[in-house]
C-alpha cells in the first residue's frame, strides 16, 4: 500500500501564507488548493509536504518536480520541503510524491498549478503596443528626416536658383556696360557740344535714365558680392559725427527737391566707435533713398544716431526684428523714420526678402532692402522695423561699436594690404541730376598714335570718332590682330577691352609688356568688371591704367593727354638735363633692363669708331626699325643721337674723374676729329670741351 502525499504549507519569500488573510493568494488551505496565481514580484516560493504513513515515518522518502523549471525529478530523501527563487513569469505545475518505509512509491502523488503573471511591460499587449509605438515613432522620425531632406533640397535648389539668377544678372550686367558706354559717351558729348535748348531736355532724359540703369547694375553687382561672401568687413575707429554730417549733407538737396523736411539728430556719441565706412554708408544711403522715394511731397524724414535702445518704443504697430548670430555688449544705432506710404502687417514680414516688392506699383529692383539686410548681418548687426500703412516707416539698424567685437581679419589696419572686394553702387546723385563735367580743350597732336583693340565694332568706332581729331588712330578687333598691329605700327598708346574672342585683353597686355619691342607702350585696359580682383589681374598683366565701363569719355581724353604730356616732360628733362640717366625714362623693369643692356654694349665698344647702328641691332637682337622706334619712344632721340649722347656723357665722366689730355678723351669715346668733338659737345652741353674743363677747375 503506497502512502498518500499532501502539501502542508506554502511560503512566499519565507513567509507562511494562510488562507483568507489580507493579501493572501490562498482562498483555502494549501492541501485543498489546485491552482495559485502569483504576481511577478512573488516569484520566490517554498512548499512543505508530508506522507500519511505512520509506520516508521522517519523512513519515508520524497521526490518533487516543478514542471516548467525542472527537467527531472529531484529526490529529496527524508527532506519535506522544496524551494524556488526568482521564477520567471509563466505557468508551472508542482508535483510531489512519496514512498513508505518499504520503499513503495506513490506514483500519483499530488499536483499544484502555479501561474506567475508577468509585469505589465512584459505582457503581450504591452509589447504589441510598444512595437506599434516604436513603429509609429520610427515612421515619424523617418518622415521628419525626409521632410528635412526635402526642405534642405528645396533650400539648396532655391539657393542654386538664386545664385543662377544672380550669376545670370551679373553676366547680363557686364554685357550692359558696353552698350551703356555707347549711350553715355555720345550723350555726354551732345550735352556739352549741342547747345540747342529744344534738344537739351531729351538729352537730359537719356542721360538720367542711362545713369539710373548704371546704378541698378552696380547695385546688383554689389548684392552678388555679399551673397557670394566675397565682401569682407574692414572696420576702423572713425569719427562718426563727421561721417554722418557728410552723408546727411548729400541728401539735403534731394529732400529739398521734393519739399521733404529732412533732419538729422545725434546724441553725444563716444569717440571710440568701430565701423566699416563703406558698408554703413551704403546702408544709410539705401534707407534714405527708399524713404525719399516713398515719401510724398511735404512729408518728413529723420535720421537719428544714438547708443541706447532700451527706452525707445516702436513708432508704429506692425513690427519686425532681424538679428545676427553675434550679440555684442554695446551697439551704435541708426534710425531712419519717415511719413511715407508705410507697410502693412502682411507685407512687413517679407520686407527684406530678395526680389520682394510691397505692391506692383512700387518702384525698384527688389534687392535694395535685401542688400541692407545682407550688409547689416555682415556687420554683425540687427534690424528693427515698425510701420503702419499710410502712416510711415521706422527702420533701426544696430551694429556692434567696440573693437573687441571684430576679429583682426575684420579690422583695417595701416599694415593691411590693398585688395579685397569693394562696393560699386555708392552714389548720392538723384535720378534727376545731370552733371556736365567741364574739360579743357585737348590740343590736337596727330603725331601721337593710338591703337584701339575691341571686339565691339560700335564702341571701337565711337572711340575712334572721339579721339581721331587729336591722335592718329589704328584699330583691331581682337587680341591676336591687336598684337600683330602693335608690333607692326609701334603705337604710342594701346586701348584694349578685356573680354574678347581668342586672345583676351589680359593675355594681349602680357604679350605687349613681355616683348622688348613693345614693352614701352602705355596700355589702357577697358572692362565691365569693377572690382579690386579684376584690377589686380590687369595690373599683374602689366596694364598701366584700368577703366571701368561705361567709359567717361572726358576722363579718358584727359588721361590720355596726361600720359603723353608726362612722358614728353620726362624726355624734355632728359634732353635738357644731361646728368639724367636714360634709365630714368623707362616706365617698366623690362625697359630699364633693355636700356641697361644697350648702354653696356655701347660702353664696351665706345672706343671703336666703327661701332654703328647695324652693330647695335645685331647685339641687341632687334631690327633697325624696331630699335629706332623703341629708343625714340623712350628717350625722344634717334639711335644716332642716343649713341652720340652716350659717348659725350662718357667724355664728361672722364673729364670729371681723370686728368688726361683732350685727345685721349676723344680717342676713348670713339670720336676722331677735334672739330666734330667740339661741335657735338657744345650742341649737347652748351659749352665747348675747353670751357667745360675751365669751369671744372674754377
Amino acid at each position: 500500500m503506497y502512502p498518500p502525499v499532501y502539501l502542508t504549507e506554502f511560503q512566499i519569500f519565507n513567509q507562511k501564507i494562510l488562507p483568507n488573510t489580507e493579501g493572501s493568494v490562498l482562498e483555502k488551505d494549501i492541501s485543498f488548493t489546485k491552482e495559485i496565481k502569483l504576481d511577478y514580484d512573488q516569484a520566490s516560493i517554498s512548499f512543505r509536504f508530508a506522507s500519511l504513513n505512520y509506520v516508521a515515518n522517519e523512513n519515508n522518502n520524497y521526490a518533487y518536480k516543478l514542471e516548467g523549471e525542472d527537467k527531472d525529478w529531484i529526490f529529496a530523501g527524508h527532506v519535506k520541503q522544496a524551494s524556488y527563487t526568482n521564477l520567471d513569469p509563466g505557468t508551472y505545475t508542482f508535483k510531489v510524491r512519496a514512498s513508505n518505509n518499504d520503499n513503495v512509491w506513490n506514483t500519483t502523488g499530488t499536483t499544484l498549478k502555479i501561474i506567475i503573471s508577468p509585469p505589465f511591460w512584459a505582457t503581450w499587449w504591452f509589447r504589441l503596443m510598444v512595437m506599434a509605438t516604436a513603429l509609429y515613432l520610427t515612421y515619424l522620425v523617418l518622415s521628419f528626416k525626409r521632410r528635412l531632406e526635402i526642405r534642405k533640397i528645396e533650400e539648396e535648389k532655391r539657393e542654386e536658383m538664386h545664385q543662377t539668377q544672380l550669376q545670370f544678372f551679373t553676366n547680363i550686367s557686364h554685357e550692359f556696360r558696353t552698350p551703356l558706354s555707347l549711350i553715355l559717351g555720345p550723350i555726354e558729348r551732345l550735352l556739352k557740344e549741342d547747345t540747342q535748348e529744344s534738344f537739351q531736355s531729351y538729352y537730359n532724359t537719356i542721360h538720367r535714365n542711362a545713369n539710373r540703369l548704371l546704378r541698378l547694375i552696380n547695385e546688383l553687382m554689389d548684392f552678388r558680392k555679399t551673397a557670394s561672401g566675397a565682401l569682407k568687413l574692414n572696420v576702423v575707429n572713425g569719427n562718426l559725427n563727421l561721417f554722418i554730417d557728410e552723408v546727411a549733407e548729400e541728401f539735403s538737396e534731394m529732400a529739398a527737391e521734393k519739399s521733404i523736411s529732412f533732419t538729422v539728430e545725434k546724441e553725444n556719441l563716444p569717440a571710440d566707435i568701430w565701423f566699416d565706412r563703406q558698408v554703413i554708408e551704403k546702408i544709410i544711403l539705401n534707407l534714405i533713398n527708399n524713404s525719399i522715394k516713398y515719401t510724398k511731397t511735404g512729408g518728413t524724414l529723420k535720421l537719428q544716431v544714438f547708443t541706447d535702445l532700451r527706452n525707445r518704443k516702436p513708432a508704429f504697430e506692425n513690427q519686425l526684428l532681424i538679428k545676427s548670430d553675434y550679440e555684442a555688449n554695446s551697439y551704435i544705432y541708426f534710425r531712419v523714420i519717415d511719413s511715407g506710404i508705410g507697410i502693412s502687417k502682411d507685407s512687413i514680414q517679407h520686407l527684406f526678402e530678395r526680389y520682394y516688392r510691397i505692391t506692383e506699383t512700387h518702384l525698384g529692383s527688389g534687392v535694395g532692402l535685401a542688400f541692407v539686410k545682407s550688409l547689416t548681418l555682415l556687420h554683425k548687426g540687427l534690424i528693427q522695423v515698425s510701420s503702419e500703412r499710410n502712416e510711415g516707416t521706422e527702420i533701426i539698424i544696430g551694429i556692434p561699436r567696440s573693437k573687441t567685437d571684430y576679429t583682426l581679419n575684420e579690422q583695417l589696419s595701416q599694415n593691411s594690404e590693398p585688395g579685397g572686394t569693394r562696393l560699386e553702387s555708392i552714389s548720392y546723385r538723384s535720378e534727376t541730376e545731370v552733371t556736365q563735367p567741364a574739360t579743357e580743350q585737348i590740343p590736337a597732336n596727330a603725331t601721337n598714335s593710338i591703337l584701339i583693340v575691341d571686339d565691339n565694332d560700335e564702341l571701337r568706332a565711337f572711340l575712334k570718332d572721339t579721339l581721331s581729331p587729336f591722335y592718329t588712330i589704328s584699330e583691331a578687333s581682337d587680341g591676336d590682330s591687336g598684337l600683330e598691329q602693335a608690333q607692326k605700327d609701334q603705337p604710342d598708346l594701346i586701348i584694349s577691352d578685356v573680354m574678347m574672342p581668342g586672345m583676351n585683353g589680359t593675355e594681349f597686355c602680357k604679350h605687349i609688356k613681355e616683348n622688348i619691342e613693345t614693352s614701352h607702350i602705355p596700355f589702357l585696359m577697358l572692362t565691365a568688371r569693377n572690382s579690386i580682383e579684376a584690377e589686380i589681374e590687369g595690373a599683374e598683366s602689366g596694364a598701366d591704367l584700368y577703366f571701368t565701363k561705361p567709359i567717361n569719355i572726358n576722363l579718358l581724353q584727359l588721361t590720355i593727354k596726361n600720359i603723353f604730356e608726362q612722358r614728353q616732360k620726362l624726355k624734355d628733362h632728359y634732353l635738357k638735363n644731361k646728368d639724367t640717366e636714360p634709365k630714368a625714362l623707362a616706365h617698366s623693369e623690362r625697359d630699364k633692363a633693355f636700356l641697361t643692356k644697350l648702354l653696356l654694349i655701347i660702353d664696351a665698344e665706345m672706343i671703336n669708331p666703327e661701332m654703328d647702328i647695324d652693330y647695335l641691332c645685331k647685339e641687341i637682337g632687334m631690327s633697325r626699325t624696331k630699335l629706332y622706334q623703341k629708343i625714340k619712344s623712350i628717350t625722344g632721340q634717334s639711335i644716332g643721337e642716343f649713341v652720340r649722347s652716350a659717348r659725350l656723357r662718357k667724355a664728361i665722366e672722364i673729364m670729371k674723374t681723370e686728368d688726361v689730355l683732350m685727345t685721349e678723351v676723344m680717342y676713348r669715346i670713339g670720336i676722331q676729329t677735334q672739330s666734330y668733338f667740339t661741335k657735338a659737345f657744345k650742341k649737347e652741353f652748351g659749352v665747348t670741351p675747353t670751357g667745360y674743363m675751365q669751369n671744372l677747375k674754377s
